[in-house]
Formats: structure tokens, sequence, C-alpha cells
């Protein structure tokens, strides 16, 4: 008899910077059911004309944990960050991430996991 596991089904959530150098949280509701995630993947739109920054409440063009051109992506998984804090612990605490951007009307799509 084998046993079958959960199948996880992918979210996408699409946030846009509105005004470069503006930071902003990856999500707005501490309530999210998306807020604590083991693995995200961060991709920056195709039609981006700057670049994207991904970070904690500090993020800017000159501080940041990743930084995206259009159609660039990163996949952070929170085990394998090491040290401390809301992006480098088993679990990425989304609320907590925070984007900026080079330019104005700047997208970054963010994939998550979410049991089916």
């Amino acid at each position: 008899m084998s046993r079958l596991s959960t199948i996880q089904k992918p979210k996408v959530i699409t946030v846009t910077v509105a005004t470069a150098g503006s930071r902003q949280r990856l999500l707005t509701d501490p309530q999210s059911p998306y807020r604590f995630q083991t693995t995200v993947y961060f991709e920056a739109d195709d039609d981006n004309s700057g670049k994207v920054f991904i970070g904690d409440e500090n993020v800017a063009d000159a501080t940041y944990s990743t930084g995206l051109a259009a159609g660039e992506g990163s996949q952070w998984i929170g085990d394998q960050l090491g040290g401390t804090g809301a992006f480098f612990q088993s679990q990425l605490d989304l609320y907590n991430i925070w984007v900026d951007a080079s330019a104005n009307s700047q997208l970054v799509h963010v994939t998550v996991a979410v049991d089916a």
C-alpha cells in the first residue's frame, strides 16, 4: 500500500511598486493565509523597465537581499538561508518582507504553495 503526499498547488501574488523608492510590504494583511511559507519564488515582470528589490523593512536600491531585472527570478527556501529574522527562518514571513523598485509601476510576482 502506498502513501500519497499532500499535493501543493501554487498561488501567485502580484505586488505593484507604484512609486520608485517607496518600499512596501509584500503582504498588507498580517492575517493572510499566505503569510508563512517554507519556499517562495519571486519573479520580476517581463515588462518592468527597472529593477525590483526584495528584503527587510530597510530595503532600497542600495540595501536589499535580492534585486531582479525584468524576467529574472529567485527562489527563497527558509531553512537554507540561515541566520535570524523575517526571511532567515525555516518559514519565511511574507508580512515582514518588503519590496521596492528603481522605477515607477514595477511588478513582482510571488509564487507560494497553498494546500490543495
